[in-house]
């Protein structure tokens, strides 16, 4: 009979007390799975590699989290590899044709001889003679350049090493600019000349 008490005020007082219901243990359960899922993916060694890729990039609108996920990059590749190093997948494509959005919508087409992506900085390196076509503000702008740096968490693209940037309207040249350095604001279309 006593052991019987003990064991009811137990139980009473573990349910009973804050912080030790039932749903907090659930809920801590979880936040565990999770935590053991992330420290998992870390010691995935190794990664993937192939021909005929074709990667879709997408990122979460911070203004309303509950929302539908937003393309942010479509790449299709002759060659792929992505390498887990330490949780941080690394991706490089060659031979790319990729779309760039902004906020869901197309942006910009870019063409280039390999493209590098690194998840954890949410950067974009294209290398091998790139080549930007502006599908929106203003449309038909064609730059051309080296390389390429696109931070996925802006809307700037950096041109880098002779740059070429040629504005058409109508399909016809209206003017052309030169430079080192320019960034390519997709949201604005406003092209800056660097150097």
């Amino acid at each position: 009979m006593k052991l019987a008490l003990v064991l009811a005020a137990a139980l009473l007082t573990m349910f009973l007390l804050p912080g030790c219901s039932r749903t907090s243990m659930q809920k801590q359960l979880q936040r565990e799975r999770i935590e053991q899922k992330k420290n998992a993916l870390k010691d995935i060694p190794g990664g993937v590699e192939g021909n005929g890729w074709h990667v879709t990039w997408y990122v979460r609108n911070h203004n309303t989290p509950d929302a539908p996920l937003l393309t942010s990059l479509k790449a299709d590749a002759a060659r792929g590899v992505v390498i887990n190093h330490h949780g941080d997948p690394k991706s490089q494509l060659w031979q790319v044709q990729a779309r760039l959005y902004q906020n869901g919508a197309i942006a910009a087409d870019i063409k280039a001889g390999s493209i590098t992506a690194d998840q954890k900085s949410r950067v974009v390196n294209g290398n091998g003679g790139v080549k930007i076509v502006s599908r929106k503000n203003p449309p038909d702008t064609v730059i051309t350049s080296k390389r390429m740096v696109w931070d996925t968490r802006t809307s700037l693209v950096q041109a880098l090493g002779d740059v070429i940037a040629r504005h058409y309207q109508k399909g016809k040249l209206s003017s052309e600019e030169y430079g080192q350095k320019m960034t390519y604001d997709i949201n604005t279309g406003d092209l800056t000349v660097q150097e």
